[in-house]
């Protein structure tokens, strides 16, 4: 149980769950901002073409989007982790190419309206390239808004990939992460609650300081909901 050596207690192979939850957070954090840092990135880059161009351009990408958001990608993931025993570095490009299709919209929404000011219509004006139209006075004038979304999609991809840990199928021990750590303590509860307990603390406050900082994020912003 917790003592002055062990803080958190230990786990029931005697380890000491301070330094494996410390561990196991650093590498759902590092799953969750790579793989947001991907997804955005495709996100942004799909959007961002499909509203600037607009026409049969957007009318096909849009389908394309509306299938990939109509699929269970979730299932997927689970499929493909289950029957491949991936490691749990292949679930940063795996969840980021499954999780891109809601910046996409939202960026579309942004460029549609943001195409028809007069600044916008000026440079065009004056021959720029659409590379350049898009990527130097489109994009970087829309991302405000992906930046609130950008801690929140931290949060979900933390959730998720504790989840999978949980179930078995995320990271493998002995390799720690929050997820592995609860279902390791769930035989225990009763006996031994620290071990599931604490580590949930961690999701816990971890998502819920995420969300704040999106809300701060928001109000400097001044992004209305």
């Amino acid at each position: 149980s917790p003592s002055i050596s062990h803080p958190f207690g230990t786990d029931k192979f005697g380890r000491d769950l301070l330094s494996r939850e410390l561990y196991g957070g650093r590498i759902s954090l590092m799953i969750g901002i790579s793989e947001v840092a991907i997804s955005m990135t495709i996100g942004v880059i799909y959007g961002s073409i499909s509203g600037y161009f607009g026409g049969r351009i957007d009318t096909i990408m849009m389908r394309i989007l509306d299938f990939l958001l109509a699929f269970p990608l979730i299932f997927l993931v689970i499929t493909l982790i289950a029957l491949f025993k991936m490691m749990h570095w292949y679930l940063i490009p795996l969840l980021a190419l499954t999780s891109w299709m809601e910046t996409a919209r939202l960026i579309r929404a942004e460029v549609l309206s943001l195409k028809e000011r007069e600044y916008i219509m000026a440079v065009q004006g004056l021959g720029y390239s659409h590379v350049r139209v898009l990527f130097v006075h489109v994009i970087p004038n829309c991302l405000s808004v992906v930046l609130v979304t950008i801690p929140l999609k931290i949060a979900e991809v933390i959730l998720l990939e504790s989840a999978l840990s949980f179930l078995g199928i995320g990271v493998q021990p002995p390799t720690a992460s929050w997820g592995n750590i609860i279902n390791d303590g769930r035989e225990v509860l009763t006996s031994a609650w620290w071990v599931s307990t604490i580590p949930g603390i961690f999701i816990t406050f971890t998502v819920l300081s995420f969300h704040l900082v999106s809300d701060g994020m928001k109000k400097s912003l001044s992004i209305q909901d």
